[in-house]
Parts: structure tokens; C-alpha cells; sequence
């Protein structure tokens, strides 16, 4: 049996089992008792588990899939797979994922290569169609928005794919936490929080 400590608390945990003759009189308590350190914020990002639920749909069937008919999705291609601009790294997308999903977790990419993550609990198109309405208005108060008009983008140069999705669990109460969660993940492990990126800030309090 082992149990994981913070430091302090590992050193208090041995301390009371000598002064209870527990811990010096065993012979076999090296076998015993042993200290391995906490999880911290960046395991948390890497390894946390924000997804409930069966992937996919029941056949199996994974990616991104734009029906290509919409305003959002016109001349979006349907992908397996995404790269983040900065690492170079190739990431499967491990759900089915079309322009109609809700609790998206997403990813924007503009002609120069910047990239911005984010999250939406309504239909996917819905929330891009947003994006490009803030492009065309020059919206200050959107990173995305302020970027497309210095760099003077047209609106038609935006690229999106839909990368995670967080299927509901039975109490529906979670999704909300689970999808923040889920977005701080992806913009740590692509790095899109400026400079490198478009996105402003990570959030981490969802994690603690």
C-alpha cells in the first residue's frame, strides 16, 4: 500500500510513525514506506484527463469534419490531424468533430502562422462565424480580430479545426469546468499564448 505526499507532510507522516515505534522497530519497513513527489501544475496540464465518455461516434470514426456547404466551412477540407506553428508537433484528433459539434475545443490559424485556441458550448460554426464577423468589424476587444487587421488578413485567409470535444457526462453539471480545462490544456501544449501566440493568457486555476 503507498499513498503520495507533499514534502512537508511526508516528513511529518515518517516522524509520527517513529515516535509511535512503528516505523524504527519494523524491520521490514524500508519495504514499506516509501515518499514519491506530488503532481504539480504541468503535470496537471500534460496528463489532465478532461474527456468523459466513448470517442467518437459508435463506428469509431475520428477527425475534424467540415460539411463544406456552410459560411463557416466553405473550402475547409476534413482532417485527422493538426500542427502546432511552434513546436512543429503533429497531434491525431481523437474525436468526430463536424462544423454542427458543441463543447468544441478549436483551433485558428491565420495566414502568418499564428495560432489561437478556444472553446465553445454551442455549434462549432456558430462561434467561427463570430470570429469572422469580429475580423470584418475590427474588433478591438478580440486578439484575433486585432491581429487580422494589422497584419491587414482578409477574413477569407482564416483557418479553423476542430481539435477536442467533451462529451457530457450523466450529471451535466462538469462540462463547463472540463472544457476550460480541456482549452488551457491545448494552449499550453501548442503554445499559442502571446507573443508566440494569439491567445492573451492561460488560464491554470482551473487545475488547482
Amino acid at each position: 500500500m503507498g499513498a503520495t505526499f507533499a514534502p512537508d507532510f511526508a516528513n511529518l507522516f515518517l516522524g509520527y510513525l517513529e515516535d509511535q515505534h512503528i516505523y524504527s522497530n519494523n524491520p521490514f519497513s524500508s519495504h514499506l514506506i516509501f515518499y514519491k513527489r506530488g503532481r504539480n501544475i504541468c503535470d496537471r496540464l500534460v496528463h489532465a484527463d478532461a474527456h468523459v465518455d466513448l470517442r467518437g461516434r459508435l463506428d469509431g470514426t475520428e477527425g475534424f469534419f467540415p460539411c463544406r456547404h456552410c459560411t463557416s466551412c466553405h473550402n475547409h477540407k476534413k482532417a485527422n490531424s493538426f500542427v502546432s506553428q511552434m513546436t512543429k508537433k503533429e497531434y491525431k484528433i481523437k474525436r468526430f468533430i463536424t462544423c454542427r459539434s458543441t463543447n468544441v475545443v478549436y483551433l485558428l490559424t491565420c495566414p502568418c502562422g499564428l495560432q489561437y485556441v478556444g472553446k465553445t458550448n454551442r455549434q462549432l460554426r456558430v462561434r467561427i462565424n463570430e470570429h469572422r464577423s469580429s475580423i470584418r468589424r475590427g474588433d478591438p476587444k478580440s486578439p484575433v480580430a486585432r491581429h487580422f487587421q494589422e497584419a491587414e488578413h482578409p477574413v477569407t485567409t482564416l483557418r479553423f479545426c476542430g481539435i477536442d470535444k467533451i462529451n457530457p457526462s450523466r450529471r451535466h453539471t462538469d462540462i463547463e469546468f472540463k472544457l476550460l480545462q480541456c482549452e488551457s490544456r491545448w494552449i499550453f501544449m501548442l503554445k499559442t499564448e502571446h507573443p508566440a501566440g494569439l491567445n492573451e493568457t492561460l488560464n491554470l486555476t482551473c487545475f488547482l
